[in-house]
């Protein structure tokens, strides 16, 4: 764990200095929470010293509060266990019990409280998230990350006023805590308040460094206002130049080619990114949508419509999911299918702030059209 914090600052350093990179620079992939939260480096404030080893050394022996206890000892390699199963699909409802079986052992141990609301959201219980973290806050009402933590439930039960107030309140309680800005950035986002969401993206920018992963709603954001986002792609190819072991890279090099209508070429690249190292990372949502659009552009449409179901089982608003269904099942020559999903797409209400339609401004319209 210590060595990948390492791995992760020492890029974010590198593309800080690189002269290219910019605050006007936008975008590239939104990382869904457990994945952004497990790459922040602030679980190294913990007050309860997250994770630490299987057996407490003389290097925290110095720093464990005066109440620590075998039940607070136990609660924190639970949490160490969570947060390694946390960030794979595969493995987050084991990350879910090792979480709530901490807090059990040790009701006030923060760091299990504020993983376990991030892994309930990404399964969709968001309003048992919102319970844990409300009262979560009750705890410690001078933290920031549970502050942070129940505006991102809040984000996820589309309350963005709510969102919005409770995410200033982490933001007042620590201004250089990055998710805290990035998730009142979609707040905004959701209000409609696309120049404050960029506000807030690019402080997150200038706390974390040029990362896509913060970049993406900023383009999005751009590309709303018609404040022009080309450069984004320009940007997504200058990262893997620099940066050719991104712990992304191949998602990254599915949307540039995307984008440039390379159909074949970001399919391969999606398809790397789901069998290797980054299968675990973009087993979701994004990943399904834009490997349809892919398919969809190499006219294989059984293929296309199997991701695109996969994507509306989870977002049944997804309008581009809709309009590739439509236009799939149109060229298979099943005219009845092709009209249902087309009369849906039709009658769907899209939200362009919406949290569930972020990969939007990237999916190549010009499929759909």
């Amino acid at each position: 764990m210590f060595a990948f914090r390492k791995l992760r600052n020492t890029r974010r350093t590198k593309l800080r200095t690189h002269g290219r990179l910019s605050l006007q620079v936008a975008p590239s992939n939104l990382l869904s929470p457990v994945r952004f939260y497990e790459n922040t480096p602030q679980y190294e404030k913990f007050q309860h010293a997250p994770g630490l080893p299987d057996e407490i050394d003389e290097r925290w022996a110095h720093q464990l509060p005066p109440e620590f206890t075998k039940n607070r000892a136990q609660a924190a390699k639970l949490c160490q266990q969570g947060s390694k199963l946390m960030v794979s699909m595969k493995g987050i409802d084991e990350a879910i019990i090792r979480f709530k079986k901490a807090i059990e052992l040790c009701p006030d141990h923060l760091e299990s409280r504020i993983k376990l609301t991030v892994c309930l959201v990404h399964v969709n219980k968001v309003p048992e998230a919102l319970e844990l973290s409300t009262e979560s806050i009750d705890l410690d009402p001078d933290c920031a990350m549970l502050y942070d933590a129940k505006g991102l439930s809040l984000l996820y039960s589309n309350d963005y006023w709510k969102a919005l107030d409770v995410l200033k309140e982490a933001v007042k309680l620590d201004p250089k805590y990055l998710m805290a800005h990035w998730n009142l950035a979609y707040a905004y986002m959701g209000l409609e308040q696309y120049s404050n969401a960029i506000l807030s993206l690019d402080t997150a920018l200038l706390i974390h460094g040029a990362e896509p992963d913060i970049c993406l709603p900023r383009g999005a954001c751009a590309s709303i206002l018609e404040l022009g986002n080309e450069e984004t792609y320009d940007w997504v190819a200058d990262l893997l130049k620099i940066d050719p072991e991104h712990p992304r890279k191949n998602y990254y090099a599915g949307v540039y080619h995307l984008h440039n209508k390379d159909y074949p070429a970001a399919l391969d690249s999606f398809l790397s990114a789901e069998t290797g190292e980054e299968g675990v990372r973009y087993n979701g949502d994004d990943l399904y949508a834009l490997r349809g659009d892919s398919y969809l552009g190499t006219s294989q449409y059984k293929e296309a419509i199997t991701n695109y179901e996969l994507v509306l089982a989870t977002n049944a608003d997804d309008l581009y999911s809709m309009k590739g269904l439509a236009l799939a099942y149109e060229k298979m020559g099943d005219a009845e299918k092709s009209k249902s999903w087309s009369e849906k797409a039709n009658s769907t209400v899209h939200r362009v702030g919406a949290l569930s339609n972020h990969i939007d401004y990237l999916r190549p319209k010009e499929l759909f059209a």
